[in-house]
């Protein structure tokens, strides 16, 4: 590939390319159809998907195109959403199909990916998007050669970025299935899943009388600081729930786990450093529970879905849940085998956060 800073070329190229990219309407190189078919058309035992603004409805027995076409969201909360229909496919009319006039269809979709259509849309109750509107904006478009080597790059990456959310996601169902089989559930006093040498009943008592339980304060402004050597911990799922660092103290001095009091309720995470935790965040000590093990125990009883209604979860509610724990030694086993499985998982996630921005630089870089 060769670069430019041209703003008519590319600042990436295939290097077999050359010269500036035309400048064009969308409406030049593109046009709309709206499909006439309703949910009517849904049948039980049809050959084709049948779309609508949300997705998939059902399956019928007729076909809008034999083509592969680019269909817009007109209305709704999703105006403006882009997606590549496969052939056979047919949606509703609360889509419009987009086809290409001597143009890649694939690098079409990639270039609309890239415009933000959605800022056309109207209205305040219900919003709508037209195409007589968006297809007035401004393109540079290459020639048909080079638009089918950016569409067919771009169509292998998506293929790439596909297959590893495909793998992150059935390691994601493993470790749920594990985790099902390796807890006692309801009703149960033992796992349907064991490791070998490990025999009876577990269990099963209140956190309250597994550890100690205590609230998060308020947080020390003048203290705080965007780097420094104990995290501050808040009732936050982004950025691992750290807001910040002291340099001089904190409050956590060994292992323990966090539970969130507001928000996602009653998520717990294991923590194996120093740290503060503040307000509406729960942390859990225990001398009885691996830290781990604790993590997905109290993860495993769903504490939100039976605290319906509830809009805080306060030290004193926390104490009263109950979960089933095994001795020390099986504890340390599972929890060993839990987080092997969770570094499985970051690895994964690694790596398809690292082809979607990927792509996304490829997207900065290769159209103009």
């Amino acid at each position: 590939m060769t670069t430019s800073k041209n703003s008519k070329l590319p600042r990436l190229r295939f290097k077999e390319f050359i010269g500036e990219w035309e400048e064009k309407k969308l409406g030049d190189v593109s046009f709309s159809k709206n499909s006439s078919l309703t949910s009517k058309s849904v049948t039980k035992n049809g050959n084709y998907d049948l779309y609508d603004a949300n997705g998939i409805i059902g399956k019928t027995n007729i076909f809008y195109s034999k083509n592969i076409y680019i269909s817009i969201i007109k209305d709704g909360s999703g105006v403006g959403t882009l997606r590549m229909m496969p052939k056979f496919s047919s949606i509703t009319g609360t889509m419009n199909y987009i086809d290409t006039n001597n143009s890649n269809i694939f690098f079409i979709y990639y270039l609309m990916g890239l415009l933000n259509i959605s800022k056309y849309k109207i209205g305040t109750g219900i919003p709508h998007i037209y195409y007589k509107d968006y297809s007035k904006t401004n393109v540079l478009v290459p020639n048909i050669s080079e638009q089918d080597k950016i569409g067919d790059f771009f169509t292998k990456l998506d293929r790439l970025i596909e297959l590893q959310t495909k793998r992150v996601e059935q390691l994601k169902r493993l470790k749920r299935g594990y985790l099902q089989k390796m807890f006692p559930q309801k009703g149960e006093t033992v796992p349907r899943l064991r490791f070998t040498g490990f025999s009876g009943e577990w269990e099963e008592k209140k956190l309250g009388d597994l550890g100690n339980v205590i609230a998060g304060g308020d947080v020390k402004k003048n203290k705080l600081l965007n780097v420094g050597r104990y995290p501050v911990i808040a009732n936050n799922m982004k950025n691992n729930g750290i807001v910040g660092y002291y340099n001089d103290e904190f409050k956590i001095y060994n292992s323990s786990v966090t539970i969130t009091g507001r928000g996602n309720i009653g998520f717990a995470k294991a923590r194996f450093y120093k740290f503060t935790p503040i307000v509406r965040l729960l942390v859990l000590q225990s001398e009885i529970l691996n830290a781990t093990f604790a993590e997905k125990a109290i993860n495993n009883i769903n504490i939100y879905n039976e605290s319906t209604g509830v809009p805080q979860l306060t030290a004193p509610q926390l104490k009263t849940y109950k979960i089933k724990y095994t001795s020390m030694n099986e504890q340390d086993k599972i929890s060993k085998f839990c987080s092997n499985l969770d570094k499985k998982i970051e690895l994964q996630e690694k790596k398809l956060s690292q082809l979607q921005d990927m792509k996304k630089g490829y997207l900065q870089k290769m159209f103009c």
